[in-house]
């Protein structure tokens, strides 16, 4: 259906004084289906038009107050009725008033009388036109409401694209630095794991991969060194000065060897060299000039402290296909070097790897002894007395352990203690020895109803053990021991180490002694600090008294200070008739040595006391 037959939807406005032509032209658009409404007057066709504009108008000219013209300007003035179309209808005929009609706005103009059919065409042709129009206009509207939604869209969009340009690129930022971090962590993890941490040092991961590169293409030499007393220096410095001065002897080490040489530490106070293209000359003048390097002293804060080192040479000459098998051997020289007297160097050689092995089957076995409670059957007790130098009367006893191997017969301490020491075993052994010597002490009062008192040494590991104190309090209840028959000896480190400790032990009545005296690294200005009621004088000491008057006053010093502190006095290792003589006239109030009687089993230390008591 066209537009122009669709008339339910038009309404046409009539305006016309003429009351006949008002109500014939009314009743001819109605019956065409138009919405009709008449206006007599210009007043009311501007209010009607106002009110509810209509689809057309179909206006007279000639009327009273205002004309059609006039009416027809004042809507085309008014926005909500400038595009009605306006159809002029009057009697008039001249061109004059034609022409004025399409000026103030008509669209066309009947003249009267009019024709119905062509007052009904043109009625339909601009009412088509107004319908094009409208939907023209409603075609506009949407078109410009969509052109406004895609620029909003479109702005939206750009706004968006801008946001997510910007968080792109702040992502990527964000990522790269993302990327960086890792790759920075990374680089770093695998720095950690390849360099030791405190001297930042290749560690031995690393120097076992440095061997790897060098086996089967060209000859090189390992040198592993530890340096000699370092435990003493760390258990009396501390822990934090420890490792300040690991700090500088490993820059010591970096400034003396060549370019070509890796450094590492490897552990603890033990540093490894590799020395390229290098046969046993080289690595032995290398090993000369790292001792050397050694001698000048240390400073460490207000302090100069002097090192030696052990090492251990292995030379790979393509013999070796493991890289730990080149280490190994240099630590087993190293170790070597160590019971030849320290501050030395060792060439490794097959017998070494035998000595090794036989060291770990020790472990072992030792291991397996205490674990399996083997314990009571080859370990004892032997018993050294302590003699009075001035009656040569036997007062005292020092515990000392002996190991009845199953196999291979008696194993001398100074094979299995350091062994015990490293592997931590050395506190099992310790609770063994003090229960041990705890009923060995029951056993001799019961028996002889005398009191004796016998020394038992305590490792210093043994002290940092948790609740040590608590568990050596109740094995003394255990046993009835009474304080003043037990007396414990500790290493001069263990004093500074410890203090705390040992004052906790002599709060308990129990005496404490300190051995190997001269020999540690203590600060004799501090021992009136510390509850010390015995000193034993090292038996290098005693031996140089018969070499040496330097040897005769070191030990006179010795006395003279213990006295002092009003301590006793022990004189470990007397041999012979004139050390006892000499120390007699220094005045030394207590010995043990073999001129008196080696270490003995309990039944034979009984008999001695029975003898001189």
């Amino acid at each position: 259906m066209s537009l122009a037959t669709d008339q339910r939807t038009f309404d046409v406005l009539v305006v016309d004084d003429t009351h006949d032509n008002l109500r014939l032209l009314s009743k001819v658009l109605t019956k065409q289906g138009y919405g009709v409404r008449p206006a007599p007057n210009a007043r009311l066709a501007l209010a009607a038009a106002i009110a509810d504009p209509p689809d057309l108008i179909l206006l007279d000219i000639n009327m009273p107050e205002m004309n059609g013209f006039e009416v027809c300007e004042a809507l085309k003035k008014n926005p909500l009725t400038q595009d009605i179309p306006i159809i002029f209808v009057s009697a008039l005929g001249e061109t004059f008033n034609k022409v004025k009609a399409f000026d103030v706005g008509g669209v066309d103009y009947v003249t009267k009388p009019f024709q119905i059919e062509e007052v009904l065409a043109r009625v339909a042709t601009h009412l088509e036109l107004r319908g094009l129009q409208k939907i023209l206009e409603r075609q506009n509207e949407t078109l410009s409401d969509e052109v406004k939604e895609r620029k909003r869209a479109q702005a939206n969009l750009e706004v968006l694209n801008a946001e997510l340009d910007t968080r792109v690129k702040q992502r990527t930022r964000e990522l790269q630095l993302e990327v960086e971090e890792r790759r920075n962590a990374e680089l770093n993890l695998l720095h950690l794991a390849f360099h030791d941490s405190l001297t930042d040092l290749p560690n031995r991961q690393s120097f076992l991969q440095t061997i790897e590169d060098f086996l089967g293409f060209r000859d090189f030499a390992v040198l592993v060194l530890d340096l000699d007393g370092f435990k003493v220096f760390n258990d009396s410095l501390g822990p934090d000065l420890g490792d300040e001065l690991l700090k500088v002897v490993a820059q010591r080490f970096l400034a003396c060897k060549p370019d070509n040489v890796i450094l590492a530490r490897l552990g603890g106070d033990e540093f490894a060299f590799l020395l390229p293209d290098a046969d046993e000359a080289a690595a032995t003048d290398f090993s000369l000039k790292l001792l050397d390097c050694l001698k000048e002293p240390l400073k460490l804060e207000a302090s100069e402290l002097y090192l030696n080192a052990s090492i251990g040479i292995c030379i790979g000459e393509g013999n070796y296909t493991v890289p730990s098998h080149v280490l190994r051997d240099a630590d087993t020289a190293m170790y070597k070097a160590k019971l030849t007297g320290k501050g030395n160097y060792q060439l490794f050689d097959i017998s070494m790897q035998e000595s090794a092995q036989e060291r770990l089957q020790l472990e072992s076995d030792l291991r397996q002894a205490l674990e399996l409670d083997l314990a009571d059957q080859q370990l004892e007790l032997y018993f050294q007395p302590i003699v009075s130098l001035r009656e040569t009367k036997v007062v005292a006893f020092e515990a000392l352990l002996r190991w009845s191997h199953p196999e291979k017969g008696m194993i001398s301490p100074a094979k299995f203690i350091p062994i015990a020491e490293e592997t931590g075993l050395i506190q099992r052994l310790g609770w063994w020895v003090l229960r041990s010597a705890c009923r060995q002490i029951n056993l001799w009062q019961k028996e002889l109803s005398e009191d004796i008192c016998v020394n038992v040494n305590l490792s210093t590991l043994q002290l940092k053990q948790p609740q040590f104190l608590e568990q050596f309090r109740a094995l003394l209840v255990e046993h009835h021991i009474q304080p003043h028959n037990l007396k414990v000896e500790v290493t001069e480190s263990a004093i500074l180490d410890d203090a705390n400790l040992l004052n906790e032990i002599s709060n308990l009545g129990i005496a404490i002694c300190i051995d190997d005296f001269g020999v540690g690294y203590s600060s004799l200005s501090r021992l009136q600090e510390f509850p010390i009621h015995t000193i034993k004088i090292d038996r290098s000491f005693v031996m140089k008294l018969e070499q040496s008057q330097q040897g005769a006053a070191m030990a006179a010093m010795i006395i003279a200070m213990a006295k002092g502190l009003k301590c006793e006095v022990v004189a470990e290792g007397i041999e012979t008739q004139k050390q006892l003589e000499r120390l007699q006239l220094l005045s030394c109030q207590l010995g043990q040595g073999y001129l008196f009687s080696k270490p003995v089993n309990a039944q034979a230390a009984q008999l001695l006391y029975k003898k001189v008591a």
